[in-house]
């Protein structure tokens, strides 16, 4: 029965992980590594509480009754802090491109460049609107 479990709980897209007694962490699976930033072995038996430093979660291991659930906000936080400051880190060499690309087609550039040109500037827009889509998309 643990195999299925461990086999089915692979699969998932959901982080998964089964604490001992004293919510000490005694399988995780790929999810788990991905979304939470666990690794296996190295976290194998540490407690659950070392890596998800929330007084909500802390609360909820320890109360009885588990059928209130629990929403993780800080999770949501990191999550619209993460897509903001990578899309700035992506935004500012994406500038820097832009702007040569616009100085070299201003200039007389020789006729064969410029359709490569074109092609440069019509991508770099390209992933400044997606950008723009991902800064969007971490404040809805």
């Amino acid at each position: 029965m643990l195999k299925r479990f461990k086999k089915s709980t692979a699969a998932m897209p959901d982080a998964a992980v089964v604490l001992g007694k004293k919510y000490e962490i005694e399988w995780l699976n790929k999810a788990a590594r991905r979304l939470l930033g666990l690794q296996s072995p190295q976290d194998i038996g540490k407690p659950i509480t070392n890596f998800i430093r929330s007084p909500a979660f802390s609360e909820y291991l320890t109360n009885d009754d588990k059928k209130s659930g629990i929403n993780f906000h800080l999770l949501e936080q990191i999550r619209s802090d993460f897509i903001a400051n990578v899309s700035h880190e992506l935004r500012t060499p994406l500038t820097v491109v832009n702007c040569f690309i616009e100085t070299m087609r201003d200039e007389d550039c020789p006729k064969e460049w410029e359709r490569p040109l074109l092609l440069m500037a019509q991508q770099t827009a390209r992933m400044c609107n997606i950008i723009e889509y991902l800064l969007l998309l971490s404040r809805l």
